[in-house]
């Protein structure tokens, strides 16, 4: 197993995972009978799996966009123990190529990336892994404001 360093605005720090969707702004599936379908989807975006971020420290959210994913996974992170036995890293983004998803999907790493690094994006509950030939766009969304509850109730 190979890792490697990916950069982002969050790579240190506590980061929660908002949404990960798969799909651009269109589907369309056809068949042999000359049958076809053909979706519209008003995303405002073109990326085929778009993964939303809130990244604590900063208290921003983050949309990273991935225009040519050919394949991506959702694990909690204890489903991918093998990998964070070896793990080189500490940070919360990071590439890594030849590891059991590599192995076990050859065609899937065929037709993502070119050199074999699929990039793992983790956070203290869930792991997002995505084979794809060219990082994500990173877009700053928001920055969040913090609501804080005082408890009305009182000891006696």
């Amino acid at each position: 197993m190979i890792f490697d360093s990916w950069d982002t605005p969050f790579n240190e720090g506590t980061l929660l995972l908002v949404s990960a969707v798969w799909g651009g702004d269109e589907w369309s599936v056809s068949y042999p009978n000359g049958k076809s379908y053909h979706l519209q989807i008003p995303t405002g975006s073109r990326a085929i799996l778009t993964v939303t971020l809130f990244h604590l420290e900063t208290e921003s959210v983050y949309e990273l966009r991935f225009p040519s994913a050919s394949a991506f996974r959702l694990l909690d992170e204890g489903g991918l123990l093998h990998i964070w036995s070896e793990t080189q890293t500490s940070h919360n983004c990071f590439k890594v190529k030849g590891h059991a998803w590599s192995e076990e999907s050859p065609v899937t790493f065929a037709m993502g990336s070119d050199d074999g690094f699929s990039f793992f994006i983790t956070t203290d509950d869930d792991c997002v892994e995505v084979v794809c030939q060219h990082p994500p766009e990173i877009i700053f969304m928001q920055k969040l404001q913090s609501n804080i509850k005082f408890n009305s109730h009182c000891a006696t």
